[in-house]
This record gives structure tokens, sequence and C-alpha cells, in this order.
């Protein structure tokens, strides 16, 4: 139990590291879907950091998790949907301003893709269910925030490149 708890604590000081980073980068990308993406994702992190805090706090007192919460998950894919629908229109004529933004977003996919490992790896490490299919879940998580992140960093690119009427195919 105590290596689970280690994960757990090590899995939530990464959801406050990336609150932080979407936090702090909301406030210096320039695109507006780009800076409204890093908002959420950023309340998304806390809202992880809280669910993991539950679930090390079940654990350690009760030797157990709490299984895993399908309105929780639900609750997940419905604020990933929005991200899915969003639409353009602004004109990204600026080099500098558009390298910053996509700079962040390689960064920021890059935390997820590490943190969809890192929990891929623990579910497939855990014997217990429930904690499989938590850590299954937290896996999904990240690697839905890692296309939203990836989806957007491709749209930016495109777009400048559009803007610049550069077409390298």
């Amino acid at each position: 139990m105590k290596h689970i708890l280690e994960i757990l604590d090590f899995a939530m000081t990464m959801e406050q590291e990336g609150k932080f980073f979407f936090t702090e980068w909301s406030g210096r990308v320039k695109n507006a879907t780009t800076k409204k993406i890093f908002t959420e994702l950023a309340k998304w992190e806390e809202e992880h950091w809280q669910y993991l805090a539950k679930q090390r706090n079940a654990l350690a007192q009760t030797g157990k998790i709490i299984p895993a919460d399908t309105t929780l998950a639900a609750a997940e894919q419905k604020a990933l949907e929005v991200f899915c629908q969003g639409g353009r229109g602004e004109t990204l004529t600026e080099v500098s301003r558009v390298m910053s933004d996509m700079s962040a977003l390689r960064l920021a996919i890059a935390v997820e893709h590490d943190l969809h490992g890192f929990y891929g790896n623990a579910a497939t490490s855990a014997q217990d269910h429930d904690l499989r299919e938590m850590f299954e879940m937290l896996s999904n998580w990240e690697l839905n925030h890692q296309e939203i992140l990836e989806n957007e960093y491709n749209s930016l690119k495109q777009q400048f490149w559009s803007d610049q009427g550069f077409y390298p195919f």
C-alpha cells in the first residue's frame, strides 16, 4: 500500500504542477482559443488533484480506494466535447505571437503525454481492480487533454501557414 500512496502523492504533485503551468501560460498566450483551453485545463487539473486527494485519503484510512465514479468520467467527457466544437476566426500574422503560443502548446503536450504514460504504467502494475480502473480513467483523461492540445497546435500551425501563403505540400 505504501507504494500506491507514493504513486498517488506523485500524481497529486504532477496535477498541481499542471495546474500551475496552465494557469501561468493562460495569462501569456495570445490566441483566444489557446487561452480558453489553458484556462479550462487548469480547472481540470485542480479537479484531478481533488479526486486524487480523496482517493489517497480513502486508501490511507480504509486500505481501499473509492470505486470509479461514472458521473465524474461523464463530466470530463462532456467538458472535452466543448473543444471539439470550437471554431477559428483570428488571423495569425505575427510570427512572435504565434510561436510563443505554439511553444507553450508543445510543452503542454509533453506534460500531458508524460502523465498519460505514468497513469497507464500505474494501471498496468495495479493488482486491485478498482485501482487499475482509476489509473486507466486518469490515463484516458490525460490522453484526451493531449489530443485537445495537439489539435490546437496543429490548427494554429495550419492557420498560420495559410495566413502566410505557405503550403508545404
